[in-house]
């Protein structure tokens, strides 16, 4: 019995290993297409080695298709036009919760560590060959294309200065294990050498993502450490404030920068689109009660054309799904935040899981990145990392 039991734990975590990898590695599903078989399989596996599920997560699973279904009914009675692909998208991204039915056995963060080396070789890889093999770069960028853009590249300007960007589409991911990793090596938490490796890898990649947010949150994950190893020596506390005031002052104005930047045309877009939502939720004040629908289409300024979604993440979650409906998916959202600050004391690295999932959500804000699967699976890592007892410290 004990020899079955070993031996489906190795068969479960290996199955849980290959679907974070395709999660990551195949954002769009359009280069292996093997994301919802695995993911079948998994939930298969699952249930036969954990009969019990979780009652919570039951009610989380209930509640949440609740809210998308009245929402999609109140919007589809309202005569609203929808793209009925993305409303089937938005059911089946939130078919992963299923996974909280067992998120206590699972090693989630584990897992991410080798599907986000897989894609700094891409990325870093990629911005190699731009440079330096522009006929083998256009052989990348059309297989990257031709699988629903699964990488996108371009020229960004930020702050006077022209970036070449390479985004691969589950990029944002990284911001977790790149924390992890950057607070192993900058707080000296032994094997410098691997740490420094890792760490310089995940925000090298980060950074040549070319957005925003994801060069904010390298800025901020490696400042974070940096004023946290210098709390733990009498002299770096000394110099703790004055650093610290020095760069809130300089990261303050480097935001309001970027912010204010007219020229950049993402910027001329995304506050545009701020407008394209007061003016529907003026002349639509009901859509702050039942929701507009999951799929359902508005005029965007910033496109200047109907759209079924904006960068504003938050913003859409309460457009589609109304006040009520908002407040429980983004409390379902932040709540591995209080979970984890909660259980701090026996849970190891519990401040790295929680920057880098506190700024995934940021990067998420301004970003679609948190109702897809790759949203779902940061999700369920936080929750994991929260609720396994196998991360918590046996001695503390």
């Amino acid at each position: 019995m004990r020899k079955y039991l070993a031996t489906s734990d190795k068969i479960l975590s290996f199955t849980l290993s290959v679907f974070v990898f395709i999660l990551l590695v195949d954002p769009t599903n359009s280069i292996l297409k093997l994301k919802n078989i695995v993911f079948v399989v998994f939930v298969a596996l699952s249930a036969l080695h954990y009969p019990k599920v979780k009652i919570y997560a039951v009610l989380i699973i209930v509640a949440v298709y609740f809210i998308i279904v009245i929402s999609f009914i109140s919007g589809y009675v309202a005569v609203y036009q929808f793209d009925y692909s993305f409303t089937l998208g938005i059911l089946k991204g939130f078919s992963s919760l299923i996974l909280l039915f067992w998120i206590d056995k699972y090693r989630i963060i584990d897992k991410l560590t080798f599907p986000s080396l897989v894609i700094c070789v891409i990325v870093i890889y990629t911005s190699i060959v731009f440079f330096y093999k522009p006929y083998l770069f256009n052989a990348l960028y059309t297989f990257f294309i031709k699988h629903d853009t699964t990488m996108m590249t371009g020229r960004r300007s930020f702050l006077g200065r022209e970036f070449v960007s390479f985004f691969y589409k589950s990029l944002p991911v990284l911001i977790v294990p790149a924390s992890i990793y950057t607070y192993k090596c900058v707080n000296g938490q032994g094997a410098g050498r691997k740490y420094f490796i890792m760490m310089s890898l995940l925000l090298i990649t980060l950074f040549l993502g070319g957005t925003r947010a994801c060069m904010l949150a390298v800025v901020l994950i490696f400042a974070f450490n940096l004023l946290l190893r210098l709390s733990h020596s009498d002299v770096g506390k000394l110099l703790l404030i004055p650093i610290f005031v020095t760069f809130l002052l300089v990261f303050s104005v480097l935001i309001f920068s970027l912010i204010s930047e007219k020229s950049e045309a993402s910027n001329k877009v995304k506050f545009a689109n701020l407008d394209s939502y007061s003016e529907l939720l003026i002349k639509h004040p009901t859509i702050l009660l039942s929701g507009q629908g999951a799929g359902s289409i508005f005029y965007s300024k910033g496109r200047r054309s109907m759209v079924v979604q904006t960068e504003w993440s938050y913003l859409e979650i309460l457009r589609m799904f109304g006040i009520i409906g908002a407040a429980v998916i983004i409390i379902l959202f932040f709540y591995p935040l209080f979970l984890i600050y909660k259980k701090r004391k026996i849970l190891e690295l519990w401040i790295p899981v929680f920057v880098g999932y506190m700024f995934y959500l940021f990067v998420g804000g301004t970003n679609p990145l948190l109702l897809g699967s790759t949203g779902m699976l940061v999700l369920l890592s936080a929750y994991s990392y929260a609720l396994n007892p196998s991360y918590e410290m046996k001695e503390c």
